[in-house]
């Protein structure tokens, strides 16, 4: 699936963006991504519904990993964990700033949880 087809099947359930002439959806996703930047979710996008194609996209992911037969699929298991708890490290970042930790506590903590 291209970003593009992902894109579309977003943008299909939740508003009608203009399309390019090519078809594409270039621009598009820039007014979403100022949007939560600003921590605004729109009212169109229904969370569920995210999460839910979040999940899917990650078993696809998942179930191409195991075809490989390497054993890599455990390194999706953190993704799994963050559509479980409805998280990101961008969000968990941005609510620790707000409780007043400073940024490099922030990155020092992160990083130690990358290398174990």
């Amino acid at each position: 699936m291209t970003k593009d087809e992902v894109i579309k099947i977003l943008y299909d359930r939740y508003i009608k963006p203009t399309e390019n002439k090519d078809g594409s959806f270039i621009g598009v996703e820039i007014e979403l991504r100022r949007q939560l930047v600003c921590r605004v979710k729109p009212a169109y996008i229904d969370t569920d519904s995210l999460y839910t194609l979040a999940k899917q996209v990650i078993d696809l992911c998942r179930q191409g990993l195991i075809e490989r037969g390497y054993g890599e699929e455990i390194y999706l298991a953190p993704l799994y964990k963050r559509i479980e708890n409805r998280t990101n490290p961008a969000l968990t970042m941005l609510n620790q700033l707000e409780s007043g930790a400073h940024i490099d506590k922030i990155i020092k903590e992160y990083g130690s949880q990358a290398c174990p």
